[in-house]
């Protein structure tokens, strides 16, 4: 099983675009869970635009049946999406954005693993999609995750830069114009592992590649600490408890 990345226009050059979310990420917290009277739980986390586009990167996880407990997150990801724009919408009682880059799994739902409960951290807290450093220690990003469980990537209609990770990766560009570029980047391969561990394999007008996973200093299950809106803005000790968002 592999990650699906669905591009969208914004996201088409997938290298940029994570660069771009990344540098222009400003909220920083811990993000909030809600649950719709519709039945979606939504772990959201960005700056709500109260009406008035503001055009900030956000991230939305829709979810069910989660729970948390210091250390970890549980629950049945259906999937993580970027963007921008992050608004309440009080009518259907959920989170919404201007969806980027839409992220699920290839079958079933989306593992969640240390890596991924550091990434989703990380995100949170400025949009760091390598990871960073919190509590004196190093946290994966969204990045690493790609890594850990490989992905495919499908373009858009228009020119697309798909990007490999140090994983297992499938792109496809999704045709209708004559140039689609499939990138490799150093910057997610373990150059400890040797050049030769790097292999590209080319079949028809998909392009495969497998890579050693990144290696990255050991760092303890991420917690993801749960607070409501009011208190996002702190970064609690990280066996903090975290409420759900109070309801209107």
């Amino acid at each position: 099983m592999a990650l699906n990345l669905q591009l969208t226009a914004a996201s088409s050059d997938l290298a940029t675009y994570l660069a771009s979310y990344d540098a222009n990420f400003t909220y920083n917290g811990n993000g909030w869970f809600s649950t719709s009277f519709t039945g979606q739980d939504q772990w959201s986390a960005g700056v709500d635009t109260e009406g008035t586009d503001n055009s900030l990167p956000s991230v939305i996880m829709n979810i069910h049946d989660y729970s948390y407990s210091p250390g970890a997150f549980n629950g049945d990801v259906e999937s993580l999406s970027l963007g921008h724009n992050l608004e309440y919408v009080p009518a259907t009682d959920l989170w919404v954005q201007d969806q980027e880059l839409i992220i699920t799994n290839s079958s079933g739902y989306m593992p969640v693993t240390t890596t991924f409960n550091q990434a989703i951290y990380s995100l949170s807290h400025g949009g760091q999609v390598d990871g960073g450093t919190f509590f004196g220690q190093s946290f994966a990003g969204l990045t690493d995750y790609f890594a850990e469980q490989g992905t495919n990537q499908t373009g858009t209609a228009g020119d697309d830069v798909l990007v490999s990770f140090a994983g297992d990766d499938v792109l496809t560009g999704n045709g209708g114009v004559l140039v689609d570029t499939f990138l490799w980047s150093a910057n997610y391969y373990d150059t400890a592992a040797g050049t030769a561990a790097q292999g590209w394999a080319t079949t028809s007008s998909r392009i495969s590649s497998t890579a050693p996973t990144r290696s990255r200093s050991p760092a303890s299950a991420g917690p993801m600490p749960q607070h409501s809106r009011a208190q996002a803005a702190a970064c609690p000790a990280m066996s903090s408890p975290m409420p759900t968002r109070p309801t209107a």
